[in-house]
């Protein structure tokens, strides 16, 4: 279990350096951060690219044998599918809704995923805890709540990030979480 949660703490780290696409954002606008998200989406598919056909020569081997799951090895890396779903909220969406959907999915899904690695006990499925994903639903609604979003929105947040995290979409939930969250944050923050 220790040396899970080690693996999970690690690999969660490396995900969490894509909270800087919001960060950006505020700080340097859109055109920077979608030039800045792009260059990232080049950059990670020359590495998967690498990893793939040319794996002798993969200068992160050992790195990406540390904090990639089982079934991840002879998959599409979760970067990438983060930096598409955060191109396409940057190109459709609001500032807001960027901002609070990317933020509120990076750190609530890093937060269940170590929850439920270092504490959880009551598995639900696929590996899956209760305590990971009511963590994950808590963090997000904190930084929704956080970033002054109405009651409406963290309450549609937490939803959100229930489903997301107990329904298996078949797709990539770092594809799906941050988009779908970035959507209802746009569409509530719009109605109300």
């Amino acid at each position: 279990m220790k040396e899970r949660f080690k693996r999970e703490l690690v690999r969660k780290t490396f995900h969490l350096t894509a909270i800087s696409v919001p960060l950006f954002y505020v700080v340097f606008g859109r055109d920077i951060v979608i030039f800045y998200t792009a260059a990232s989406l080049l950059f990670f598919v020359i590495l998967e690219f690498i990893r793939v056909r040319a794996h002798s020569i993969f200068p992160l081997g050992k790195t990406a044998d540390l904090i990639q799951r089982q079934g991840e090895k002879n998959s599409i890396a979760a970067s990438i599918y983060f930096c598409v779903a955060a191109l396409g909220a940057l190109f459709f969406l609001d500032e807001r809704a960027v901002v609070v959907g990317l933020s509120a999915a990076l750190i609530g899904d890093a937060a269940a995923a170590l929850a439920g690695t270092g504490i959880g006990e009551h598995k639900i499925k696929s590996g899956k805890t209760v305590e990971g994903t009511l963590a994950g639903i808590l963090v997000a609604t904190l930084i929704a709540y956080l970033l002054n979003s109405n009651f409406a929105t963290i309450f549609a947040v937490g939803i959100v990030f229930l489903v997301f995290d107990l329904v298996d979409f078949r797709f990539d939930d770092n594809f799906t979480l941050p988009l779908a969250i970035a959507i209802v944050v746009q569409v509530l923050e719009v109605l109300l």
